[in-house]
């Protein structure tokens, strides 16, 4: 991921783009957005938030490992998000199939901004590393 003050930043920003998102198509399209629309978005922030920071101090006590953390950390996400799902469709609430499509979308929306950031982060230290090994190569006789 980015560093950490500069990803938390990107998230809340990300999350905040969502959210007049969000505003925007229910201004529109009141129809579509399920009125609890915002507290999904902050649901998927505060999940977020808690994955990268279980992500972190993973990779913290085993960065060798990186691909385990990262994978275990998603699908505790995808298993607390199947949850809230299924905890709502088993209530009586009105609009489940808004919700559930509003959700999966808020879902979507926050995996594909945190695997952009996983893959620019991963592209740099790629980059970096490369830059090392060729100077390494180049001082070597």
């Amino acid at each position: 991921m980015l560093e950490k003050k500069q990803s938390w930043l990107a998230l809340f920003l990300f999350a905040l783009v969502v959210a007049l998102l969000v505003f925007l198509v229910q201004q529109i399209v009141p129809i579509w957005v399920y009125h609890g629309a915002y507290y999904i978005v902050l649901f998927f922030l505060l999940l977020t938030l808690l994955t990268q920071y279980l992500t972190q101090m993973g990779l913290k006590h085993a960065p060798d490992k990186f691909a385990f953390v990262y994978l275990g950390t998603m699908t505790l996400r995808l298993i607390i998000s199947i949850g809230i799902i299924l905890i709502v469709l088993l209530q009586d609430i009105p609009d489940k199939i808004t919700f559930v499509i509003n959700f999966a979308i808020v879902y979507l929306a926050f995996l594909i901004f945190e695997i952009y950031a996983l893959l620019t982060t991963l592209r740099s230290n790629f980059q970096t590393r490369a830059e090392n090994a060729d100077k390494k190569q180049k001082n070597t006789p």
